[in-house]
């Protein structure tokens, strides 16, 4: 016969329920013998959806957002509602988009990306707002590290003024952001915009490619004879604040230059195919893609006129290969075939 090991059975407390219902408001509250139960037995309170609402300044709209915000609303706004829980739709008829807009909507992968890029100007506040009466709380939960983040940010970047002087001094820039004293770095810190400026967006991996973007760059600056700054991107984002300096860059840029080769086709054409798995994103590559569909939204936004946005390419590019959108519908510029046409429509 098997040895059978001898198995130690310890005693447990168990709580019956009790004859009738009782609030208990408070440990003392409790009789004397079951003050020890009051940790099991209390029940937290739902919390106020009022107490997560963050309170940004009233100034700042969807297109201030960085990207990690916009990130949350798509992720926690997209699926689906189940329930009585409310989503992107709701939000629609609340900021009075069209009826057809929410039909072509619900079967677009990512409709809160698309809601965005239509109401880039409303107050993020305001947003906010709604999100709190549709009770909402795990999106206010989600959002509430990087709304901090973000008003820590514009309390670092923009200065409080103590005199006349400081008013008149920043009168003569054209962002209310300040500028970092690093002449010498990198960055061209970008938050101080002493005369207009163009911005050059691209992205090279190839050795050739680099090198015709030095050579077109060399000739611009060289042709805009000090009349307008020319900005690099990959030099002029803060590489500590990298998503409000991009949307910076972004709004305060008279034009926007893309340089388009096959590489920069390519990642453009994944990110609208969400088929991004081959593609290495780098933190400056994803704020190129983020300046890139922030020039989407302002297309849409400017019923599909293009004021700002101006593409360039090689001469042996395949135009079939340019990202469906604003760079297929207007003019092209191949350099340096085209170079005195381009000089011509940016520096009149």
């Amino acid at each position: 016969m098997q040895n059978v090991r001898e198995k130690y059975y310890h005693p447990v407390d168990i709580v019956l329920e009790q004859p009738g219902s009782r609030i208990c408001l408070s440990e003392d509250d409790l009789p004397i013998e079951k003050k020890f139960y009051y940790n099991l037995l209390k029940l937290n309170t739902i919390p106020d959806v009022s107490e997560l609402y963050t309170i940004v300044p009233d100034d700042i709209t969807l297109k201030n957002c960085t990207l990690e915000i916009i990130e949350i609303l798509e992720f926690k706004l997209n699926p689906p509602v189940i329930g009585s829980m409310k989503n992107w739709e709701y939000l629609t008829s609340k900021f009075g988009s069209s009826n057809d807009f929410v039909m072509n909507m619900r079967n677009n992968p990512n409709p809160m990306k698309e809601f965005i890029k239509l109401n880039s100007n409303i107050k993020l506040n305001k947003l906010l707002k709604e999100i709190e009466s549709m009770n909402r709380i795990d999106v206010l939960l989600s959002l509430k590290k990087p709304l901090n983040e973000l008003k820590l940010n514009l309390r670092i970047k923009i200065p409080t003024f103590n005199s006349t002087t400081d008013i008149i001094k920043m009168n003569h820039t054209r962002s209310s952001i300040t500028r970092k004293d690093s002449p010498s770095s990198d960055n061209v810190s970008i938050f101080n915009y002493e005369k207009d400026f163009i911005l050059l967006l691209h992205y090279e991996v190839e050795s050739n490619d680099r090198k015709f973007f030095k050579w077109f760059k060399k000739n611009l600056v060289n042709a805009s004879d000090n009349k307008y700054s020319i900005f690099d991107f990959d030099k002029s984002i803060d590489k500590s604040n990298l998503y409000l300096s991009s949307k910076s860059l972004f709004q305060n840029a008279l034009y926007i230059i893309c340089l388009f080769n096959g590489e920069w086709c390519n990642i453009v054409n994944s990110i609208t195919r969400s088929d991004t798995q081959s593609i290495n994103l780098t933190e400056v590559l994803k704020c190129k893609i983020y300046v890139s569909e922030l020039m989407d939204g302002e297309i849409i936004q400017n019923k599909f006129v293009n004021k700002r946005f101006v593409a360039v390419t090689d001469e042996n590019l395949n135009k079939s290969l340019l990202p469906v959108g604003w760079p297929q519908n207007t003019l092209c510029y191949e350099f340096p075939k085209h170079f005195k046409e381009l000089c011509m429509k940016i520096f009149k």
